[in-house]
């Protein structure tokens, strides 16, 4: 058998089940690991514990990178219904009921609309494989 543990929803329950707390079981794992505990393990131990609600849904986005078009359609009325808000700083999200009037504004306006985004690289960010559970160093094992 190899030696090792692993942090799954069920092993989370049944310490909560035993009668721990998200913090009394991060504290734990806190001191049984080489390093740190990684960030998004504990957003699961904490979800596993007590669920968190989030939303999620497709959104239609206008990117321009032009700083007077961005700073006018920012301070625009005739564009402020049609938005559902501002991502700084070259994104904008579109209602979707409002995408086909948000376009003609736009073609009026002499803007040229390309049909795909290309996002730029989320920058400032490791390597999303560090945190992930499967990556926290197993170093030391629990008795079954």
């Amino acid at each position: 058998m190899a030696a090792g543990w692993q942090i799954t929803r069920q092993s989370v329950g049944r310490a909560r089940t035993s009668g721990m707390t998200a913090d009394q079981i991060l504290g734990w794992l806190d001191g049984h690991l080489t390093a740190e505990v990684p960030a998004l393990l504990e957003v699961a131990v904490r979800n596993w514990t007590g669920r968190q609600s989030i939303k999620l849904s497709q959104v239609q986005l206008l990117r321009i990178v032009q700083p007077q078009a961005k700073e006018a359609l920012l301070h625009s009325a005739t564009f402020r219904p049609f938005l559902g808000g501002h991502i700084p700083p070259d994104w904008f999200v579109v209602r979707d009921e409002h995408l086909s009037e948000v376009r003609g504004l736009l073609e009026r306006l002499g803007f040229t609309i390309g049909d795909s985004l290309d996002p730029p690289p989320l920058e400032g960010l490791e390597s999303p494989a560090k945190d992930s559970p499967a990556a926290v160093d197993r170093t030391n094992s629990i008795a079954k």
